[in-house]
Formats: C-alpha cells, sequence, structure tokens
C-alpha cells in the first residue's frame, strides 16, 4: 500500500471523549453517535469551519478533530465550545441519557497517514481527555462538558484571548495530569460555571483545610513537595504578611517565604 504520510502541520487537535459510553445498550449507543456527530457538526456551522479545514474521525464514543492552520484556536476555545455545550443540552430530550462529554485541546505538528491525524500532539489531546482529574470534574460538576488544555495551549491561546467571546481565561484552574508517559500541568474548565468544582481527595481537584487549593500534582499545602517547593517561576506571585496562606494560579498570599537561589525574602510584594 503507497504511503500517503504528509509532512508534519502545526494543527489544532481535539478530542472528545462521551462519559458512560459502555454501560449503553446497542440502540442507546446509536442514538449517543448520532447526536454526537450532529452537536459537533452543528457547532462548526456555527463558526463557518467547513469540511476542508477539519479533518474528524470517529473513535467509537467519540471524536478526534485536526484543524487547518488558518482556523484560530480562540475561535474554537470560545464560540464552538459554547456551541457544543448549547448542542449538549439541546440534545436531552432526545437522549433517555444525558450526553456527557470530556474535551481535551491541544495544538502542535501533526502529521496525516491516510487513516487518520498522528503526532504527539494528538497522543497528548488523547491523554489530556482521558485523565482522571477530567473525568472527576465533570463527575462532582453535574455538567455536561468539561474541558482540560495543554499548558502550552493554555499560555498561547487562553491566557493571551482576553476579550475573545466565550474563551474565559479567569475559568479556568491548573492541575497535574499523570496518565500513562504524560505528566505535566493541564487546565480545566466547566463551561457554564465560574470556575470547576473543587473535590476532596487525591489528584489535583481538591480544596485542602482551611480554603487552600491543593498544589497542581495534587497534594495539600504543606505536604512534602506541596506549595513552597512548587515551581512558581512562570507566574506573577505577590506576597503579603498573614497568617494565613491563599493559593491560586497567579497569587500567593501569606506569611511565605520565596527563595530564589542563595536569597530569600519574607513578606512584602513581589511581582
Amino acid at each position: 500500500m503507497a504511503s500517503t504520510e504528509e509532512r508534519a502541520v502545526y494543527r489544532l487537535v481535539v478530542c472528545g471523549d462521551v462519559k458512560d459510553s459502555g454501560r449503553l445498550n446497542l440502540g442507546a449507543k446509536l442514538r449517543m453517535r448520532e447526536s454526537l456527530y450532529q452537536v459537533f457538526q452543528d457547532a462548526l456551522d456555527a463558526v463557518d469551519v467547513g469540511p476542508e479545514q477539519v479533518d474528524v474521525v470517529d473513535r467509537g464514543d467519540g471524536l478526534l478533530l485536526s484543524f487547518e492552520p488558518g482556523v484560530p484556536p480562540a475561535l474554537i476555545a470560545g464560540v464552538w465550545l459554547e456551541e457544543v455545550r448549547q448542542g449538549l443540552i439541546e440534545r436531552r430530550p432526545v437522549l433517555h441519557d444525558r450526553l456527557r462529554m470530556r474535551l481535551a485541546m491541544h495544538q502542535g505538528p501533526v502529521s496525516h497517514d491516510g487513516r487518520g491525524p498522528v503526532g504527539r500532539a494528538v497522543d497528548l489531546a488523547c491523554r489530556l481527555c482521558d485523565c482522571d482529574p477530567a473525568r472527576r470534574v465533570l463527575d462532582a460538576s453535574d455538567s455536561d462538558l468539561v474541558l482540560v488544555v495543554s499548558d502550552p495551549f493554555h499560555d498561547a491561546v487562553i491566557a493571551d484571548s482576553v476579550g475573545e467571546r466565550f474563551v474565559e481565561p479567569e475559568a479556568y484552574r491548573p492541575f497535574r495530569v499523570s496518565v500513562k508517559e504524560t505528566d505535566e500541568i493541564a487546565w480545566f474548565r466547566v463551561p457554564g460555571l465560574p470556575v470547576p468544582p473543587d473535590l476532596t481527595g487525591g489528584g489535583g481537584t481538591g480544596t485542602a483545610p482551611g480554603g487552600a487549593p491543593p498544589a497542581a500534582d495534587g497534594r495539600e499545602p504543606g505536604a512534602a513537595g506541596g506549595d513552597t517547593e512548587r515551581d512558581l517561576s512562570r507566574y506573577r506571585i505577590d506576597v503579603h504578611d498573614g497568617d494565613s496562606t491563599v493559593v491560586s494560579a497567579r497569587t500567593i498570599e501569606g506569611g511565605l517565604t520565596i527563595k530564589h537561589g542563595n536569597r530569600s525574602r519574607r513578606g512584602g510584594q513581589q511581582r
């Protein structure tokens, strides 16, 4: 068979997976798949993305999309995502079971071998879609949709898209994802909620005693390797004197000592 592999091109990859599809009988699976395709196609139509601009691969209980470079990623992470959410809500009367989904987005070099997209960007999008924190956030939210984006995608697209419709950078929270060969920070959002819900227990999605969110790797503040040792060099750090400690994606407050090299600083402010 002749190879149809193409040179890798930088693309946005979206991986979608339906929750608990394995519990559905044949009739329910067929209804689910029909609704899934309809929701995604309606959302693509709403943002004027035609079939020549996106490659769609069937994954049985989900879809894998790779977009042409000319499609703005913020459009997909914003308006398209909101259209998907609304579509899932509208399909509820058609289905005996709600169609609830995990979606993941990442961008990077992607090749095609004639059967579908290939590359590490595809692998990571699929890993994020299938990660345990995404499953737990979806379960706790009782929403129809949870989105996970990679850290590079968040920095390049989400954090830099203030003002873009429905992107909402403030609605994301970072947690560490460890699955197979993937061990890195990812960002979670539940469209329709101001922030993803807090969960107790491990996995990086709980709220520690005192109201402080856990470290991105799932450990509570004060645990070995927790907040005081976490690498926060990529974020702005504000430090204020005080007895309590509050950690968010952008701000740390409390009586902390921030160390850099052989120097340390306690209290005051640092930006």
